[in-house]
C-alpha cells in the first residue's frame, strides 16, 4: 500500500485542535495553524516550548492544565503527552465561551477566567456568575448594584500597578458580604456586585470602599469609582458598561454604612 508523504503534515494542519510537538530539549519541531492562532506566530520550529505559555494556573483532573498564551493572552486548556523519543506534544483547546459542549467544558472555561494577579474571578467568570443574579432581579424586581473601582499606580509602573491592584482588591473583598460577588476586569478594575442592595446603600458602601482602598494603596495612587443600579433588560455587559461610564474621582471622605 502506497501512502502520500505529505499526509501527516496535511492531517496536522487540518486538525481543529492546536497541536505543538517538541523534542527532548523542549524545542518546538512542529506546530499546526490552530496552535499558531492560539499561541501566536512564535509557535514555530526552533521556539522554546516553555516560552509559549505561562506555567499552569490550575490543574483540572482528567482534563488538563489551564495556561495563558504568552503572546496572545488567550486562556487555553493544555493536554501534555510524552512522546517515545523523549519529546512532548501539546494539545490545546481555546477556553472561549463554548457554543456547544457539556458542563465540564463550561466549568473549565469559567475556572480559566481567574485573574492571575489577584486570584479573584476575572471578568468573564464574574459575568457568568451575574447571570442568575440578574435573572432574579428580573423576576422579583430585587435591587442590585455594581461598583467598578479603578486603582492606578503613579507613572504607569507595571510592577507597582500590580501591587496596587492586589491591595485594592483585598480591601474591597474585606468589606463585602458573603452574598456579594467580587472580581477583576480584563482592564484591571475591581468589580463588586451587590445583590439586594439599593442604590443609596450602595453609594454609602462605595464611599467606605474608597476610604479603605485609599488607606491600603497610599496617597499617590489614582482612584476612580463608578456605580450602576440594575435596570430592566440589563445584561452583565450593560450593567458593567454603565458603571464604567460613571467612573469619577473617588470621594476621599468616608461615610455611611454597608448596604444591604
Amino acid at each position: 500500500m502506497e501512502t502520500d508523504a505529505q499526509l501527516p503534515e496535511a492531517v496536522l494542519e487540518a486538525c481543529p485542535v492546536g497541536l505543538v510537538v517538541a523534542d527532548a530539549h523542549g524545542t518546538v519541531t512542529a506546530a499546526n495553524a490552530a496552535a499558531r492562532a492560539l499561541l501566536g506566530e512564535a509557535a514555530a520550529p526552533g521556539a522554546s516550548l516553555e516560552a509559549l505559555a505561562s506555567p499552569p494556573l490550575r490543574e483540572i483532573p482528567r482534563q488538563g492544565a489551564l495556561v495563558r498564551a504568552a503572546a496572545t493572552g488567550r486562556w487555553l486548556l493544555r493536554h501534555e503527552k510524552a512522546l517515545p523519543n523523549g519529546g512532548r506534544a501539546w494539545c490545546l483547546l481555546a477556553l472561549d465561551p463554548p457554543a456547544r459542549g457539556g458542563p465540564a467544558l463550561w466549568d473549565a472555561w469559567a475556572l480559566a477566567a481567574f485573574d492571575p494577579r489577584t486570584g479573584l474571578p476575572g471578568e468573564r467568570a464574574l459575568r457568568l456568575a451575574m447571570g442568575p443574579q440578574l435573572a432574579r432581579c428580573a423576576r422579583y424586581r430585587d435591587p442590585l448594584c455594581l461598583a467598578v473601582l479603578e486603582a492606578r499606580a503613579p507613572g504607569g509602573d507595571e510592577e507597582k500597578g500590580t501591587e496596587v491592584l492586589r491591595a485594592a482588591a483585598q480591601a474591597v473583598r474585606g468589606l463585602l458580604r458573603w452574598a456579594d460577588l467580587v472580581g477583576v476586569s480584563d482592564a484591571g478594575e475591581v468589580l463588586a456586585v451587590l445583590p439586594e442592595t439599593a442604590e443609596a446603600d450602595a453609594g454609602a458602601l462605595v464611599r467606605r470602599m474608597c476610604a479603605e482602598v485609599r488607606a491600603a494603596v497610599g496617597g499617590e495612587a489614582a482612584l476612580r469609582v463608578g456605580l450602576a443600579a440594575w435596570q430592566a433588560g440589563d445584561t452583565p455587559e450593560k450593567l458593567i458598561g454603565r458603571a464604567r461610564a460613571a467612573l469619577a474621582a473617588c470621594p476621599e471622605a468616608a461615610g455611611g454604612a454597608e448596604g444591604g
